[in-house]
C-alpha cells in the first residue's frame, strides 16, 4: 500500500489503488503483446498523450493507430516492465500516477533503458481511466 502516513487506509482507497494498478498491469500486458488497443484499453476517449519526442496527441483512436504502427516496426522486439512508483490522490476521483518502465530489446537484454511515465487517472462512473499521459526518457 502506498499510504505513507500512519492513518488507516479505507476499503475504498484500497479498491482505488487496485483499480489504478490494474490499469498499469493492462498497459504492460498490451505493450509486451504489441497490441495498442489492449495497451490503451483504460484510456479515456479524449486522452491527451505526450510521447518521448514531445508532441501532443489527442484522442484514443489517434494514439491507437500511431502506437500500433510503432509496435509493428520500431518496438516489435521491445519488452518492458512497468513499476508503479507512486500514486498520489488529488481528490478521491483524481490521482497522479508515477510509473517507471524498464525496457530492453529481445536481442540485447542487457542494454536497458528507462522511461518515466506520468499519468492522470480519473474515476468516472466507478471506473478508473487515464485522462492524460506523458513519457520522459530517464537520463543517466
Amino acid at each position: 500500500m502506498l499510504n505513507k502516513s500512519l492513518e488507516p487506509v479505507s476499503r475504498a482507497a484500497e479498491e482505488d489503488e487496485v483499480g489504478i494498478r490494474a490499469i498499469v498491469n493492462q498497459m504492460q500486458q498490451g505493450w509486451n503483446l504489441k497490441k495498442s488497443n489492449e495497451y490503451l484499453k483504460f484510456f479515456a476517449e479524449d486522452v491527451d498523450y505526450v510521447p518521448l519526442e514531445g508532441t501532443l496527441l489527442k484522442g484514443r483512436n489517434t494514439i491507437t493507430e500511431l502506437l500500433q504502427k510503432i509496435f509493428d516496426t520500431i518496438y516489435v522486439n521491445l519488452d518492458s516492465n512497468f513499476i508503479v512508483e507512486d500514486i498520489r490522490y488529488l481528490r478521491p476521483d483524481v490521482a497522479i500516477v508515477n510509473v517507471t518502465t524498464v525496457s530492453h530489446f529481445q536481442n540485447n537484454p542487457s542494454a536497458l533503458f528507462t522511461i518515466l511515465m506520468l499519468f492522470t487517472a480519473t474515476k468516472n462512473n466507478g471506473k478508473w481511466e487515464v485522462s492524460s499521459y506523458q513519457l520522459t526518457k530517464k537520463l543517466g
